[in-house]
């Protein structure tokens, strides 16, 4: 089966943030007080195909920040292997 690696895009205010996966949790660094900022976030998953990568990774990553969780504004494929 193919790997493709997908990359989530988000625009965020400062604050903690976690990226929930379905191997547990990859937290984001603190963006403090710099204000809005773009978090992105990567990963490889095998699928039969792109559209398939690209709804796995929406429905098994997302992001959660202090005020609770969050959708990606973008998701792309970066590279297909």
């Amino acid at each position: 089966m193919p790997s493709f690696t997908v990359q989530g895009l988000l625009k965020v205010s400062s604050g903690h943030w976690v990226i929930w996966t379905a191997e547990g949790s990859y937290a984001i660094r603190d963006f403090g007080q710099v204000g809005e900022a773009m978090l992105n976030y990567s990963t490889t998953i095998e699928a039969g195909s792109g559209a398939e990568a690209i709804a796995t990774f929406v429905s098994t990553y997302y992001p959660m920040s202090d005020e609770g969780p969050e959708v990606f504004d973008e998701v792309v494929i970066r590279d297909v292997t």
